[in-house]
C-alpha cells in the first residue's frame, strides 16, 4: 500500500475532517463543520499551517494525520514555545503499516529544524499501543496523569458501569445513596466561604497575565496570560466554556474553567482548568463547592478533572473524587539540531524532570 505525506495546507481543512470522521476512536468527539474549525485554530497561525502532516494514497484520499500545536509554557522560569502533539489518526487499513513511523519521523523531525520555534514536544497519550510507538522515537516518559472523577448521579452511573444482574441487585440502595449524596454536597455548599467570590466571566483582561505566578513552585506547566487564556479558550471554535473568576481577599485568586461534555458514556461536567493563588487557600474549597452545586443544577452524572499535580490530586481526594480507570502518560521530547546539546536551554532538564515537577490539567488536552 503506497500513500505520500505531506505538510497539509489551510485548503487540507475539510478534507482532514472528513477523514477524522471515519476514525472509530474519534466517534462522538468529531462533528461534520467543526473539527475543521478545531485543526485550524490547533495549527494555523497567520493565515499558514504550521507542523501538520497528512498522508494520501495514490488516488488523494486522506489516510492519515498528525500534527504539533504550539503551545506556550514555563520551563524552569523561562518563557519557551512547546509543541503539542496531537490529532493522530490512521485509516484502520493502514496500521499494519509502517505509515505511523513515518508520520511521527514527519512530526518529530519538525521541531529540529534550524527555523523551529519549539522548545520541546510534549503529549498526553492513552490509547493502546501509542504508548510504546512513542517510547521507540525517543520520546521520554515523565509519569501518569490520573483522570478523577466523583460521581453525581451514583444511581446512572452504577447502571453504566455494571452487569444488568448486579445492577438489579444494588439498584435501590444507590438510588438512596444518590439521593443523599446530592443532598450533602448542597448543605456543604450553603456553608459560605468567606472572602471568596466567584464571578462568569466572557473575557481574560490585563489583570490575568499574572496568574501564572501561582504555579511558580512547578518547573514546568503552560503558560497562563490574557493572550494565551484568550486564545484557549475564547478564541478558538465554539465547545460550550464556561469560565469563571476567583477573587479572594485581595483582588484577583485565579481562575476555573468548566465544560459540559459526553466522556464515554457519561454525561460530564470537565473541570478543563483551574489555577488558583496557594496563599488563598479557601478559593479551593469555594471552587469544589461551587462546581458540586452546578453539577447537581445541570443532572450531570459525574464531573472529572485531569489531576496532573500533587496538589490537584489532594485537591480532588478531599473533595471526594476517586481516580478513575482512565489515565493518559505524559511524555515529552527535547530537539536535536545537528547533534548539538544546548546545556544553557531549559530543555535539557525536561527528560531527568519527575511527574511532580508538572503542573498539567486539560488545558494541555486538544479535545477536551
Amino acid at each position: 500500500m503506497r500513500w505520500t505525506i505531506e505538510r497539509a495546507t489551510l485548503d487540507d481543512a475539510e478534507r482532514v475532517e472528513t477523514f477524522m470522521l471515519t476514525i472509530p476512536e474519534f466517534a462522538g468527539t468529531v462533528s461534520v463543520g467543526v473539527e475543521r474549525s478545531v485543526w485550524k485554530w490547533l495549527f494555523a497561525r497567520d493565515g499558514r499551517v504550521g507542523d501538520a502532516y497528512l498522508a494520501q494514497d495514490a488516488a488523494g484520499k486522506v489516510v492519515g494525520h498528525y500534527g504539533v500545536a504550539p503551545l506556550p509554557y514555563s520551563a524552569d522560569g523561562q518563557r519557551v514555545m512547546a509543541g503539542l502533539l496531537c490529532k493522530l489518526a490512521i485509516a484502520e487499513d493502514y496500521r499494519h503499516t509502517p505509515l505511523f513511523m513515518r508520520l511521527a519521523m514527519q512530526v518529530l523531525k519538525a521541531q529540529s529544524r534550524e527555523d523551529s520555534e519549539l522548545s520541546f514536544s510534549l503529549g498526553l497519550v492513552n490509547r493502546p499501543g501509542i504508548l510504546q510507538f512513542h517510547l521507540a522515537f525517543g520520546l521520554t516518559p515523565i509519569g501518569d496523569v490520573p483522570v478523577y472523577a466523583k460521581p453525581m448521579n451514583l444511581e446512572r452511573v452504577a447502571r453504566q458501569l455494571l452487569p444488568a444482574r448486579l445492577y438489579n441487585m444494588v439498584r435501590l440502595p444507590t438510588l438512596a445513596a444518590s439521593h443523599i449524596g446530592r443532598s450533602a454536597s448542597r448543605l456543604r455548599a450553603t456553608r459560605f466561604t468567606k472572602q471568596v467570590t466567584i464571578t462568569p466571566i466572557s473575557a481574560f483582561t490585563e489583570e490575568f497575565d499574572t496568574v501564572s505566578r501561582f504555579l511558580s513552585r512547578y518547573r514546568y506547566h503552560a503558560m497562563r496570560t490574557a493572550s494565551s487564556l484568550t486564545h484557549r479558550f475564547f478564541a478558538g471554535p465554539p465547545r460550550g466554556y464556561q469560565v469563571f473568576r476567583v477573587d479572594g481577599p485581595s483582588g484577583l485568586a485565579g481562575y476555573f474553567v468548566l465544560r459540559r461534555m459526553p466522556m464515554k458514556e457519561f454525561d460530564a461536567l470537565a473541570i478543563v482548568d483551574v489555577c488558583l493563588d496557594p496563599a488563598v487557600p479557601q478559593a479551593s474549597s469555594a471552587v469544589m463547592k461551587f462546581v458540586d452545586v452546578l453539577a447537581l443544577d445541570l443532572g450531570v452524572d459525574l464531573v472529572s478533572a485531569l489531576a496532573g499535580s500533587p496538589d490537584l490530586r489532594r485537591l480532588m481526594r478531599h473533595n471526594l473524587y476517586f481516580k478513575s480507570p482512565e489515565r493518559f502518560t505524559l511524555v515529552v521530547q527535547s530537539p536535536r539540531r545537528a547533534g548539538l546539546v544546548r546545556s544553557n536551554s531549559p530543555t535539557t532538564l525536561i527528560a531527568p524532570s519527575r511527574i511532580s515537577d508538572w503542573y498539567v490539567t486539560w488545558h494541555d488536552h486538544d479535545y477536551v
